[in-house]
């Protein structure tokens, strides 16, 4: 379905509207899944959630003011054996180094599973955003 800017903006929304894409655009969204997340289009991607495509822009606009090097989205990583592959939102390129993101709204028991194994195994800094709040795990030490 298509969503106009006037539309979200009475949905609440108007702040995940890309600052490129003009207000008389339609930005695409699809239906919700069982978790409540909808699909959601920035940039000419689909994101899982709302949530995911509003960090993708917010990543964006960190590019531009020098705070992000680079990102890249759905990086999957292997924690200890080839069966456990974790599938994180964002990996980010910082000036002060590299993380891995990933926007939750709901932390399913796998996801809670995948925390456990990235204490273990994780290679870099896992930043869990949700609600606009950051919680760091940090990965293996080395």
């Amino acid at each position: 379905m298509g969503l106009t800017y006037a539309e979200a903006d009475r949905c609440g929304i108007a702040h995940l509207w890309p600052a490129d894409l003009p207000k008389s655009a339609v930005l695409h969204v699809k239906e919700s899944n069982k978790y409540g997340s909808i699909r959601t289009e920035y940039n000419g991607v689909w994101y899982a959630s709302k949530a995911e495509a509003h960090r993708a822009h917010e990543l964006d606009l960190g590019k531009l003011a020098g705070i992000v090097l680079s990102w890249t989205g759905q990086p999957r990583f292997r924690l200890g054996c080839h069966e456990n592959v974790y599938v994180a939102d964002f990996n980010v390129i910082g000036p002060d180094g590299r993380r891995v993101e990933d926007t939750k709204g709901f932390a399913t028991a796998k996801f809670k599973r995948d925390l456990k194994l990235w204490r273990k195994y994780g290679e870099c800094d896992l930043w869990i955003i949700r609600g606009g709040k950051v919680d760091i795990v940090p990965g293996r030490p080395r």
